[in-house]
């Protein structure tokens, strides 16, 4: 069973640099480590036990291999997200069978700065259905390990929630079914109709998050990222003590936004 978000990743070309911008717009960032290949990544914990993952490459000899590279060219920012599963194998048997293809499980690992060596199984979304959809994680070692908690959780600017992560797609009605099987929910429909927003919505309820799919209803908006990136995470909302549209420029290319608890 999916139980919520785990984690939001944004790529960033810069992994130092984006440390520095994050700390500047009043987060903890915690140093996460390096994976055993291309990439390393620092944590931004969120009060909610999710975390923002700031990941860059390291090594890019070969690197194009990774599925993530390709956003690269784009320059980063959102481009990924992980839901949490307590039995990852049951998860793939149930997907697959229902005709969402996903596959794995496939092991990751990752040496924090401490020397502590951390593990956890993964599964990713295959085929021609792939797009927009998230991709699975089970910890092997304890999730304490990987997940930052304590002091990472009091950040200067007040935020506390991951309130919603808002899911750009080209077709909502397409997009609503894989997402219905997936997190074994029904949508609430959502009305933009008056916002001039340009887009049409569902959302649906995972645990302690909102997830929420845009399709464009017009040129603008979310089209030019859908043709840029592709179908995935296009705005992440925060909750916290204070108010702000982040300038993307200033959070490695990332749309945020922090809404009032």
């Amino acid at each position: 069973m999916i139980s919520g978000i785990d984690h939001v990743v944004i790529l960033v070309e810069d992994l130092d640099k984006a440390i520095q911008q994050y700390e500047n717009l009043g987060f903890v960032v915690e140093p996460g480590g390096k994976h055993p290949r291309y990439t390393h990544n620092a944590l931004v914990a969120i009060g909610d036990g999710s975390y923002i993952e700031l990941i860059s490459f390291y090594d890019l000899d070969g690197a194009d291999a990774h599925r993530w590279f390709k956003y690269r060219a784009s320059d980063g920012g959102l481009i990924d997200y992980a839901v949490l599963t307590d039995d990852l194998e049951a998860e793939l048997e149930r997907l697959n069978g229902l005709g969402i293809a996903y596959k794995g499980p496939n092991e990751g690992a990752r040496k924090r700065p401490d020397g502590e060596e951390i593990a956890w199984k993964t599964a990713t979304p295959a085929g021609d259905d792939a797009a927009g959809l998230p991709f699975i994680i089970e910890d092997v070692t304890h999730r304490d390990l990987r997940v930052p908690g304590g002091e990472g959780i009091g950040h200067d600017n007040g935020v506390e929630l991951l309130a919603k992560l808002v899911i750009a797609v080209r077709d909502l009605k397409s997009a609503v079914a894989k997402h219905r099987l997936l997190f074994e929910s029904e949508p609430e429909s959502l009305d933009y109709s008056s916002s001039g927003h340009g887009v049409e919505g569902v959302a649906f309820t995972v645990g302690n998050h909102r997830i929420e799919l845009h399709a464009p209803t017009m040129e603008g908006g979310i089209t030019e990222e859908l043709a840029e990136k592709g179908e995935g995470p296009y705005e992440l909302v925060l909750n916290g003590s204070q108010i702000a549209i982040i300038d993307p420029h200033r959070a490695g290319n990332a749309r945020i936004r922090i809404d009032e608890l």
